[in-house]
C-alpha cells in the first residue's frame, strides 16, 4: 500500500500558485512506523541539494535542538546519503497540460499538434520503476550513492510522437 501511494503522490504535478515542495507524512505503517515523501521542484534544487536540505528538515529525536548549519566538510563521515536523479517521469497521473497527455488528446481527437522538429531526446521512466527505486534506497542495506533513475536510452521526441500516433 506504501508502494502505491508513493507511486500517486510521485506521479502528482506540483500547483504553480503553491510552493514547489511537498512533504507528505504517512503514518499508521506496520510496526508503528511511518514514512515521508519528500517533493522539491527541480527549479529549486538538484537531488543532491534535496538531500541537503532535508537534513535541516528532519529531526530524528522527539525534542531535537535547532540543527548546525551543514557543510561539506561537517558532514559526519559515517551518515548515509542516497541520492535518486529520476529521468524524464511518465505514467498515471501527468499533468494534463505537459507533452504526452497533451499529444495524446490532440491525436484523440484528431486535431494538429503544434510541436518542435522534435529532435530533442528524453530517457523515459515509469513512474512505478521510480517509485521502487526510492523504496530500494529506504532499505536498511541499500548502498549510498548518487544513481541516475532511467533505461540508459535516449529516445527522439519526435519517435515518441510518431509511436503514439500509430496508436
Amino acid at each position: 500500500q506504501l508502494f502505491d501511494l508513493a507511486a500517486v503522490l510521485c506521479a502528482e504535478p506540483f500547483d504553480r500558485a503553491r510552493p514547489l515542495w511537498r512533504f507528505t507524512v504517512i503514518e499508521g505503517l506496520e510496526g508503528g512506523r511511518a514514512a515521508m515523501v519528500q517533493q522539491i521542484h527541480h527549479t529549486i534544487t538538484d537531488g543532491e541539494g534535496g538531500v541537503r536540505m532535508s537534513v535541516q528538515f528532519i529531526d530524528f529525536d522527539r525534542d531535537a535542538p535547532d540543527p548546525e548549519p551543514v557543510s561539506e566538510q561537517a558532514a559526519a563521515p559515517e551518515a548515509k546519503v542516497t541520492i535518486l536523479r529520476p529521468c524524464w517521469v511518465y505514467g498515471p497521473g501527468l499533468a494534463p497540460s505537459t507533452f504526452l497527455p497533451t499529444l495524446t488528446m490532440s491525436l484523440h481527437h484528431r486535431r494538429r499538434y503544434p510541436m518542435t522538429p522534435g529532435q530533442q531526446t528524453r530517457d523515459l521512466v515509469y513512474v512505478d520503476d521510480v517509485v521502487r527505486a526510492v523504496v530500494r534506497a529506504l532499505d536498511d542495506d541499500a548502498p549510498a550513492g548518487t544513481y541516475n533513475i532511467g533505461t540508459g536510452r535516449e529516445t527522439l521526441v519526435l519517435e515518441m510522437a510518431l509511436a503514439i500516433a500509430a496508436r
